[in-house]
C-alpha cells in the first residue's frame, strides 16, 4: 500500500502526476505493539439511525440480520423489481452530516473530546493529556473518506477522480462533507440496494424478502469512530445489517 501526493510532474519517484510520500507493509497496518508510523483502529459503532423518508431521523432502529442467499438462488438478478423501485427523494446536501451531528449533540459524554484510548496505551494520565492535545477530531461521511483513500488507485486522471468536498473548521474540530446530492435514477444506481435486500433479512431465521418494492427513502446509518495516526474520525455510513444467529432484542 502507498500514499501519494499530487504533485503535477513526472520526477523523483513519482508515477502519473503523484509522488510516493509513504510505503507501508500490511504487517505495518496490524502491528500495533510496535507503534508503527501508520495505524488504523477497528472502527466502533456508536450509534444506529433509521431515516424514514430521506427527512426524519429516528432511534426507532429495524436493523436487519445478513443471510447467505441459497445455492439456487444464484445468479442473483438484480434487475428483478426495477420497475418498482422507489427513489430517494426530498434529500438536500444539508443532511449529509446530519446523522453524526444528532449523535454528537446527544451523546451524553463530550464526543469531541480526542480519544487515544482505542488503542493506546499510556503509562499515566499526564501522558495521555499530552497526546490527546495533538489529536484532531474531523466529523465526516464514509463516502468522503472513501473517495479520498480511492484516489492512489485510480491515478490517471478521470471523472471518478473529479471529486469535490467542503469542509470547514469550529472550534477546532473539522467537517468534512460532499457536495450537493446528485438525483441518480438509471439501473445501475439500484444495483447496490436491490443486493442488499437479496442479502438481508428482518430475523436470522428468515429468508430475504425479495417481492416488496426495494425503498430508497428509509434507510439505516451507523455513526463511527476510529482512530487514522493522529486523527479522530467520526462519521456516519449506510449500514445493510449485521451478521448476528440470533435476534438482538435492544440493538
Amino acid at each position: 500500500m502507498a500514499f501519494h501526493h499530487h504533485t503535477g510532474n513526472r520526477a523523483n519517484n513519482i508515477d502519473n502526476g503523484y509522488k510516493n510520500l509513504m510505503n507501508l507493509r500490511p504487517y505495518d497496518l496490524l502491528n500495533e505493539k510496535n507503534s508503527p508510523a501508520f495505524y488504523l483502529s477497528r472502527p466502533k459503532i456508536r450509534a444506529i439511525y433509521t431515516i424514514f423518508n430521506s427527512v426524519d431521523i429516528t432511534d426507532d432502529v429495524h436493523i436487519k440480520y445478513f443471510h447467505e442467499p441459497k445455492v439456487q438462488s444464484h445468479p442473483l438478478d438484480l434487475n428483478e423489481g426495477f420497475e418498482k423501485f422507489i427513489f430517494r427523494t426530498n434529500y438536500t446536501s444539508m443532511q449529509l452530516l446530519s446523522k453524526v451531528q444528532k449523535y454528537v449533540i446527544e451523546a451524553k459524554e463530550n464526543v469531541l473530546q480526542p480519544n487515544i484510548g482505542l488503542n493506546t496505551k499510556t503509562s499515566s494520565v499526564k501522558e495521555q493529556s499530552k497526546q490527546n492535545i495533538k489529536r484532531k477530531v474531523i466529523l465526516c461521511q464514509r463516502g468522503v473518506l472513501s473517495s479520498i483513500m480511492i484516489i492512489p488507485y485510480r491515478l490517471k486522471a478521470s471523472n471518478y477522480n473529479n471529486t469535490i468536498f467542503y469542509a470547514t473548521k469550529y472550534c477546532g474540530i473539522l467537517h468534512m462533507s460532499d457536495t450537493s446530492w446528485v438525483d441518480k435514477r438509471s439501473k445501475n444506481d439500484t444495483y447496490h440496494l436491490k443486493f442488499m435486500q437479496c442479502c438481508f433479512s428482518d430475523d436470522p431465521d428468515l429468508e430475504p424478502n425479495t417481492n416488496e418494492p426495494v425503498d430508497q427513502n428509509n434507510t439505516e446509518y451507523s455513526v463511527f469512530h476510529t482512530l487514522l495516526k493522529e486523527y479522530d474520525l467520526i462519521y456516519s455510513g449506510e449500514t445493510g445489517g449485521i451478521i448476528s444467529e440470533h435476534k438482538i432484542d435492544d440493538v
